[in-house]
């Protein structure tokens, strides 16, 4: 989920439009969940508006246990015999995945089910977590094959299986000025999966840079980059859209979609050097967040993929300040982190003063 020396773009009837574009006219109603910060930590929405996350009791730096909220009421998840649980991702059945303590103090990648915390094991390391569980019940994330090294991978139907990396196994080397430089035991990690089981991620290169990967049918393919060397895919849809972030030659980070036929393009940003996109609904709308003089804020890509401008749709991209979009604008909202199929989107909200800053998640809901 990511410089300011901007401005940010004037907001006209709660608009972010560049002149001579038509006005976009969605309005969302704000409903408030829950703190965040010492209170929620991971966070998922699916499209029958429930949302996942993990809150924390006390004064613990790590979170305590996952819950699911739906319609103001929270359940708490099950867990490993650690005790302790971290969300990732919620499918429309209402399946959940994320991270559990076993009874060895290790993470484990964990299937919530109902009232039901499973294990799924390792690919021969100690730890792993789950990052995403697709509508067929696909559940990738990174797991350890040693105990210096994790890989990405899927598991189904009771199965782990190592999606390897873009690195070749023989390859050490590793290229000077690689900004920002990959994990160093993280050989790769998967982020999302969909329905057709195409995986994407990020994976160390052979020369040591870090590249977004769509994996499909057993072969990895390196996504690439903008320029600068860097790029990490966050989402796929079930169309195969890809959506993440990468670095131009400047070093600038910028929100990028990719398809099959017009590979990576920039995004943009709200006139600031940084954006990220961390999610893609079926019908194309993008969210994530963009860097302003007042710090960052939550957005909105349409018009890009089949998304959501009214006709005639303005030329791509067409990037939208969430805020001036909402009917609550008591906070600023500085992330947006999932969009489902209703359009609902998942916020995390800035409000209180400077001194007395707090963050609460918040759902954007179509009017």
């Amino acid at each position: 989920m990511r410089a300011a020396r901007i401005v940010v773009p004037t907001l006209i009837a709660g608009l972010v439009a560049a002149v001579g574009q038509p006005v976009y006219s969605a309005r969302y109603r704000l409903r408030r969940i829950g703190p965040a910060g010492a209170g929620f930590v991971h966070h998922a929405l699916n499209s029958r508006g429930e949302v996942l996350g993990s809150t924390r009791e006390g004064r613990r730096r790590a979170p305590d246990y996952a819950f699911v909220w739906r319609d103001g009421r929270r359940t708490r998840l099950e867990s490993l015999p650690g005790g302790l649980s971290f969300a990732a991702a919620i499918n429309d059945g209402g399946d959940a995945v994320g991270a559990s303590i076993d009874r060895y103090d290790n993470r484990r990648a964990t299937l919530f089910r109902r009232f039901f915390a499973r294990d799924l094991g390792t690919l021969g390391g100690p730890q792993s977590s789950a990052n995403a569980i697709s509508s067929t019940g696909a559940v990738v994330g990174e797991a350890d094959v040693s105990s210096a090294e994790s890989h990405a991978f899927l598991w189904k139907d009771g199965a782990m299986v190592d999606l390897g990396a873009l690195r070749s196994a023989s390859s050490s080397s590793r290229s000077p000025g690689q900004v920002p430089p990959p994990p160093s035991t993280d050989l790769s990690v998967a982020h999302d999966v969909n329905e057709r089981e195409q995986v994407v991620g990020q994976s160390e290169t052979d020369d040591a840079a870090a590249h977004a990967f769509l994996w499909e049918k057993g072969v990895m393919t390196d996504l690439g980059h903008l320029g600068g060397g860097y790029s990490v895919a966050w989402a796929i849809n079930n169309g195969g859209t890809v959506v993440g972030e990468t670095t131009l030659p400047s070093l600038e980070r910028h929100a990028f979609i990719w398809t099959i036929t017009t590979g990576m393009s920039d995004l943009g940003t709200l006139g600031s050097t940084l954006s990220v996109a961390f999610d893609i609904s079926d019908s194309g709308e993008i969210v994530g967040s963009a860097n302003t003089l007042g710090g960052d804020h939550a957005v909105l890509w349409a018009g890009v993929a089949g998304g959501v401008i009214r006709t005639p749709p303005p030329p791509p991209p067409y990037t939208i300040d969430l805020n001036g979009v909402v009917d609550d604008r008591s906070g600023v909202l500085v992330r947006a982190v999932s969009v489902n199929a209703a359009g609902e989107i998942l916020c995390l909200r800035r409000i209180g003063s400077r001194r007395h800053e707090r963050h609460e998640l918040v759902l954007l809901t179509p009017r």
